[in-house]
């Protein structure tokens, strides 16, 4: 019971690490114009990792192809909207703002799963409003919009709002996933939501005005690479690992380590500082996801298709 609660913990770490490195590379990569652009990354992204997904998964015995042709065409729309939108709005939004600022603004995700609920008939607690406000002020911290002298609408840059963009993304996909994702399983659904996204981010590629841009030196490409398989493939395959073996609610909570990893790793690697008041943003928002009772052991286990998103 330790060795698998340990192991479970090892893998939830792994892709909450791999998910913020994300944000890392794909900064590195866009910024000051960028080595490539954001639909001919996410087009190696989704076709590379798909693939390799699906290759391991035929490799170890999983059935890869046993769903109904409308859960297939489910899965290719869902793939469309969560991963090739979500990518398409974060690299964008990073073309203009910072990795700290993207991390921090998909945490909204669980805040707008909530909203999304309202929809369907769920209930929210007193104390997912208050994490929600909570969360809501300490990422407006973080983006430069609540500062100690009041509130800056003007502090907003359009690669916030696209960032936004890929929180909603996101939302959506998540909330029409959650029926799809038991009859499949969460191996084989995530490679083909993965999948999924490439007919659109293909046809986006031959209709975009002009040639690609590509990387011209090799540690652009490393990055391209490093992206495709680390924190997608890999980090995919690290959740789901950790799902067999330890309980959502602690899974879900490892997860919010993602923007604290592109919090500390931000100066360093690209020379994003960050004030103090931003890091007591930062803990805010970590505070305001902690006081959702979602996280408490004896609520029903949430969808598997929550995946954290990057």
């Amino acid at each position: 019971m330790v060795r698998k609660t340990v192991c479970g913990f090892f893998w939830s770490l792994l892709s909450a690490f791999l998910w913020g490195t994300t944000y890392l590379a794909g900064r590195a990569l866009m910024r000051d114009g960028g080595e490539i652009d954001p639909v001919t990354l996410s087009l190696i992204r989704f076709s590379g990792a798909g693939a390799l997904m699906l290759a391991v998964g035929g490799i170890s015995g999983r059935k890869m192809f046993a769903f109904s042709r409308l859960d297939f065409l489910r899965m290719v729309c869902q793939g469309m909207i969560g991963m090739a939108g979500m990518s398409l709005f974060i690299f964008w939004g990073q073309q203009t703002t910072s990795a700290v600022n993207s991390s921090m603004i998909m945490t909204a995700v669980p805040v707008l799963i909530l909203l999304g609920g309202l929809l369907t008939g769920e209930k929210i607690t007193p104390g997912q409003w208050i994490g929600m406000a909570v969360a809501t002020v300490g990422c407006g911290i973080v983006i430069g919009v609540v500062t100690p002298t009041g509130i800056r609408f003007d502090a907003f840059r359009p690669g916030d709002l696209l960032t936004f963009g890929a929180a909603v993304c996101w939302t959506v996909y998540t909330l029409w996933g959650r029926r799809t994702v038991p009859r499949v399983g969460g191996y084989v659904y995530t490679t083909w939501v993965m999948l999924g996204a490439v007919p659109l981010l293909a046809l986006l590629a031959l209709l975009r005005p002009g040639s690609a841009a590509l990387p011209g030196a090799l540690p652009g490409w490393l990055l391209v690479g490093y992206i495709t398989v680390f924190p997608t493939a890999v980090a995919f395959f690290a959740w789901n690992e950790a799902q067999r073996l330890i309980g959502l609610p602690l899974l879900n909570i490892m997860q919010y380590l993602t923007p604290v990893t592109v919090l500390v790793l931000s100066w360093p690697l690209l020379g994003e500082g960050f004030s103090l008041f931003q890091l007591a943003g930062a803990v805010l928002v970590l505070l305001g996801v902690g006081l959702d009772p979602s996280f408490l052991p004896h609520r029903k286990r949430p969808p598997e298709n929550e995946e954290h998103p990057a």
